[in-house]
């Protein structure tokens, strides 16, 4: 069978031939022959000299080679006739471009030892407003007589041909096929670019940017202004839209027709996932002035992921991915230090020792690394007490929860959560899933406020200008109900958007039956007349931000940003993590940055020391001590993944005296010189809730 033991077998002779026939026609034929027996890829699936036209370049000629989507520019001497290769290649991609503008292609270069690999950059033209192929830029590279390591080498061929068994899920692997420096990246966001400049002249559009980056400020603690950032994030969340769509249905083959419902998240809840995937701020990527050509981009991306077994599915592969997409300096000023699996197991397996039904609260979750661990294990805890699979998941999903402020992480995080229970998916017949992973900021929980606007106290949330939403308190604190009076509300507003634009002339009526209908609705929820009009008045703010092209998305929000509310009230057997390592110093919002000292103070970890101190402490001891104040229950254990400063420094002695909240420290993990591990001296801290 074609493989890596053909790759070593056949790869020194290929070389010699390439080499004998350097300056002689033929070395093309050397080259199919070669990924013929290595690969298994029939020499006629390539065509030869494909004649080409462009109408923008004014230009005919005849492309090398073509494969799939992969155009190939053959040179006796590559790095002495680049120039010219690049020259062919752009004339390349603008025929195929406006042959076929829906698909994505990538360029070849080589001369059978050295491999370029390019990617066109479109620019759109002022006076056809269509795009063109401006230039070229190259994106990867391979040297067989350089690169010694044999499994790259079939790895790098690989992820271009996409003709191997299904392959093994691994970070490694992942990173290779889709990371920022693999051809499908690189493909997608170029395209993704365009779509972007055209979706963004939205409103609704730029409300989910600027709902993005506002809750990025919160991550960074910086204003977020960045258009690639932004679409780096689409890009990984629709993969794991993708990837989720292809676990959850196993499908044999698949259709253009379901990239619209996987991007919305109608294939999950048809599926009975309840909740991975709302509307979002990544649907942008579907707006109805770009849609035919993202659908059938996005539907070339699926035929690719179709190349993994994601049956073998054995860590949190996406993480190095996610890692990757956040750009590394931002990284290493947010403090983003991602766990290994190894620690992240030896800390679940160290705190389920004590009570290996206990529930769990990830509060700073990230890409769900802690949370696939602990599933993992306790799903052999309770098969070897013969627990049923229905069993199994109803507790794991009551038991087993997570949260994070980054709307990124949180999409991953809910994919690894389902990726872990995939088997148990298969096997709970009707039953529906609920993953209970929520976008909020743990440590700053929604206020109490009385709103004249509001028959009854209410956590109040400001939404544009002078509109926000005040949800009585008691709704808050029962996560289901809210969740269900929420997806009526954002259902009724999805329905008056569609109404304002197919008939403007009928918004009026349109929306006084939309109304009587919601309150129809919450009055067969509810028996109190306040509690009703409550409800109905924040729906009418909604249909108010529709009205300005405002809405978009704050259905989704609302049923996050209150979820602290009712985690703090439920209180849980263990709290784990790894949460942000950054002092407060580097948090430059000025409102975060006040609430955050307050805080700190409020907890006496500033120890008397003076607010001149304060910006110094670690981001990391609030986030332990707040946690164990607001989710942990008496008597009970956190566990966290700290830098080894909060143990040694002074400015941390308010953090070591443990008397808020009646903390014992019962164990610490001293991590320095584990290798490889983080950049910094690090540790693990548990201490117990005493009564």
């Amino acid at each position: 069978m074609p493989g890596l033991e053909e790759l070593e077998k056949e790869l020194p002779s290929y070389i010699a031939q390439i080499k004998a026939t350097r300056s002689q026609p033929g070395k093309e034929i050397v080259f199919t022959r070669f990924i013929e027996r290595v690969f298994g890829i029939k020499p006629e699936t390539i065509t030869m000299e494909v004649p080409i036209s462009s109408r923008v370049l004014v230009v005919r000629g005849r492309v090398d080679a073509v494969f799939g989507n992969i155009l190939m520019e053959f040179k006796v001497d590559l790095r002495r006739e680049l120039d010219d290769a690049k020259v062919e290649l752009t004339k390349y991609f603008q025929a195929y471009y406006e042959k076929m503008p829906d698909r994505s292609y990538i360029g070849i270069a080589h001369d059978g030892l050295s491999f370029l690999v390019f990617q066109p950059i479109f620019e759109v033209q002022e006076a056809t407003g269509k795009p063109y192929v401006k230039s070229i830029r190259q994106t990867d590279s391979l040297s067989l007589e350089r690169e010694q390591n044999l499994e790259k080498i079939y790895l790098w061929f690989d992820s271009y041909l996409f003709v191997t068994e299904k392959a093994i899920p691994t970070s490694d692997d992942i990173k290779k096929r889709l990371g920022t420096e693999s051809p499908t990246f690189y493909g997608i966001l170029a395209k993704f670019e365009y779509f972007y400049e055209i979706a963004m002249k939205h409103k609704h559009n730029r409300v989910k940017y600027d709902n993005w980056a506002k809750t990025l400020e919160i991550v960074y603690g910086d204003r977020v202004d960045g258009k690639l950032l932004f679409i780096k994030h689409t890009y990984l969340a629709t993969v794991a839209k993708l990837l989720v769509h292809l676990i959850v249905t196993k499908p044999k083959s698949v259709s253009k027709t379901d990239v619209r419902a996987i991007i919305y998240g109608d294939t999950f809840a048809q599926y009975g996932i309840s909740n991975f995937i709302e509307e979002d701020f990544y649907t942008w990527v579907l707006d109805k002035d770009v849609r035919p050509q993202a659908i059938e981009l996005l539907f070339s991306l699926m035929k690719e992921l179709m190349v993994y077994d994601l049956e073998k599915v054995d860590e949190d592969f996406l993480k190095s991915l996610y890692e990757e997409l956040v750009d590394p300096e931002v990284r290493r000023d947010l403090g983003e230090y991602y766990t290994p699996d190894w620690l992240a197991q030896l800390i679940i397996e160290t705190i389920l020792t004590e009570n290996p039904k206990g529930s769990i609260l990830d509060p700073a979750c990230g890409s769900g690394t802690f949370l696939f661990s602990a599933i993992k294990k306790k799903i052999e805890f309770l098969k070897a007490k013969q627990n049923t699979p229905a069993e199994i998941l109803e507790h794991i999903t009551s038991n087993v929860v997570g949260a994070d402020v980054h709307p990124l992480a949180v999409i991953i995080a809910r994919t690894n959560y389902l990726l872990a229970l995939r088997n148990l998916l298969l096997q709970r017949g009707s039953a529906r899933v609920f993953i209970p992973i929520y976008l909020c900021d743990t440590l700053r929980i929604p206020q109490v406020s009385v709103d004249i606007g509001s028959p009854e106290p209410a956590y109040k949330i400001d939404a544009i200008g002078k509109t926000a939403f005040s949800l009585p308190t008691f709704l808050i604190s029962d996560p289901q109900l809210l969740d269900l009076v929420l997806d009526r509300m954002g259902a009724a507003a999805r329905e008056y958007e569609k109404v304002r634009e197919q008939y403007p002339n009928a918004t009026k009526s349109a929306r006084s039956g939309i109304e009587r209908g919601f309150e129809a609705y919450t009055k067969t929820i509810f028996k109190e007349p306040l509690v009703v009009e409550s409800c109905v008045i924040n729906l009418r703010r909604l249909l108010d931000l529709v009205e300005s092209d405002s809405n978009s998305i704050w259905s989704f929000i609302l049923k996050n940003v209150y979820k602290p509310v009712a985690l703090s009230k439920r209180k849980f057997d263990f709290v784990i993590g790894n949460p942000p390592w950054i002092t407060i110093h580097f948090m430059k919002n000025p409102d975060y940055r006040k609430f955050l000292i307050r805080e700190s103070e409020r907890l006496g970890l500033a120890d008397g020391q003076g607010s001149h101190q304060i910006p110094n402490i670690e981001l990391a001891t609030l986030f332990f001590q707040e946690s164990a104040g607001l989710y942990l229950k008496d008597g009970s254990m956190i566990a966290f993944v700290m830098p080894k400063s909060v143990l040694l420094s002074q400015q941390h002695r308010g953090f070591r005296k443990w008397e808020k909240h009646h903390l014992q420290p019962i164990e610490i993990f001293d991590l320095e010189g584990v290798k490889p591990l983080f950049n910094v001296p690090s540790c693990v801290v548990m201490a117990r809730k005493t009564k």
